[in-house]
């Protein structure tokens, strides 16, 4: 939920110990407390990069984009790779709303100002595709509206996505 307290809600980042052994040390990153947190794991193998974020919906647009770019800037420092993850609380320009109260309504995309933005600033990630939508509205007991808020990005090659097999 969101609310005026940074207490409301929040962000978790979770390495299993099978994953943390390749690493031998550990950075937290806040970009925003209870919204955005990143966490640097670097080894002499491998160094990965996760930000889990919470984008919360009634942040004004220039603050969203000011947060994005941050995050954004932090990627191209670290020297390894990037998972950018969580709820975007954004419809891509490309896709829409599935509303099932009116089927032929082609409902808007609900900012499509920040999904230029992200598109573009992000431009040099990917998301490994799962076509199912991670979100529902309800009204009453019945679904009125499927989205896909919920993502995963990585800067990882996509050639090299692909031979990882990700689906």
């Amino acid at each position: 939920s969101f609310g005026v307290r940074s207490a409301i809600g929040g962000v978790t980042a979770s390495v299993s110990n099978e994953l943390a052994n390749f690493f031998n040390k550990f950075t937290e990153v806040t970009f925003m407390a209870g919204r955005c947190l990143g966490l640097k794991c670097c080894g002499s193998l491998a160094s990965l990069f996760i930000v889990n974020l919470h984008l919360n919906p009634i942040l004004p647009h220039n603050d969203k984009t000011n947060l994005l770019h941050e995050i954004h800037a932090e990627t191209k420092k670290f020297a390894g790779f990037t998972l950018l993850l969580g709820d975007f609380s954004l419809i891509h320009s490309d896709e829409a709303r599935c509303n099932l109260l009116d089927p032929v309504q082609a409902e808007s995309r609900a900012k499509p100002r920040l999904a230029a933005f992200f598109e573009e600033e992000f431009s040099d990630f990917t998301e490994p595709h799962q076509g199912a939508y991670t979100r529902h509205e309800t009204r009453g007991d019945r679904y009125t509206t499927f989205s896909r808020l919920d993502r995963v990005y990585t800067n990882v090659p996509p050639t090299d996505l692909m031979d990882m097999h990700p689906h």
